[in-house]
């Protein structure tokens, strides 16, 4: 599947906050990013992108995903929080607030 720039980089933000959700960064969780980072080609300077990208930006780039980049997508939001093997409330909340508003606004 091929992405662009800007869908990378909204995803990768959301994984970002899906990983920040509970104020406890684990290990697996870096490295489940780390490699989605790998798979999307991206050198180690991609956190200043991420930083730098709007949420807005990134809201209107995951409104124009396919069906398939948002399913996708949200396969990779599961995967991160069960990466550490404890997907705990703050977790699911950001994911039911991801799954919510990709229903409310799918082409």
């Amino acid at each position: 599947m091929i992405f662009t720039e800007e869908e990378k980089i909204s995803m990768l933000k959301a994984m970002d906050e899906l990983i920040r959700s509970d104020n406890d960064i684990h290990e697996k969780e870096v490295e489940f990013l780390e490699a989605i980072v790998e798979e999307f080609d991206w050198d180690t300077g991609f956190l200043d992108k991420l930083e730098n990208f709007k949420k807005e930006d990134a809201i209107k780039a995951v409104k124009s995903l396919s069906p398939e980049k948002l399913e996708y997508f949200q396969t990779l939001l599961n995967e991160l929080a069960n990466s550490d093997k404890v997907i705990n409330e703050q977790e699911m909340n950001f994911i039911d607030r991801v799954n919510e508003f990709i229903s409310a606004n799918s082409l």
